[in-house]
């Protein structure tokens, strides 16, 4: 269990089920797993995948699908924790020039996938960064998406 692939649609829909339906029940849900998520998976500034019967770490991976759990902390109000996060997603990228699909933050290198380096062009990382600038005016993260822009205008350009 954790906030990456195989789960992060559930989560993000019960925050926005709230936001535009004040759908309360939908809420309640995601108070109690954003409680729960906090407790077992966050490491720091990253979010391991548990064991779901236990809580035992399992893979201390980054998932390209994870970018979105920063612009739910925001929504949800947790800026600190968020902007935490959000800087530890966007290390990636300014190391990498994109989100790969899976990262071990524990040993600090790429997990071999299929699909290696491809980015998928998600939108979770953008999002993200766009939810923390419209809640804290701050202009560092406009930067921040300036430069996912550019390296798609760079490769966009390359394939010419």
């Amino acid at each position: 269990s954790g906030v990456g692939s195989n789960s992060d649609s559930f989560y993000e829909y019960l925050l926005k089920s709230y936001v535009l339906f004040q759908d309360h029940d939908s809420y309640r849900m995601f108070e109690e797993a954003y409680s729960a998520i906090d407790s077992t998976t966050r490491q720091g500034d990253w979010f391991a995948d548990v064991d779901m019967h236990g809580g035992k770490p399992r893979r201390q991976h980054f998932e390209n699908l994870q970018a979105f759990w920063p612009g739910l902390q925001v929504l949800s109000g947790d800026l600190e924790l968020a902007s935490r996060s959000l800087n530890a997603f966007w290390t990636i990228w300014s190391d990498w020039g994109a989100l790969p699909e899976e990262y071990d933050y524990a040993r600090r290198r790429l997990v071999a996938t299929r699909t290696g380096l491809r980015y998928p062009l998600r939108p979770e990382l953008i999002e993200a960064t766009y939810f923390m600038h419209r809640a804290t005016q701050d202009d560092s993260w406009l930067w921040a998406a300036s430069r996912v822009f550019e390296a798609l205008e760079e490769v966009a350009e390359g394939a010419r």
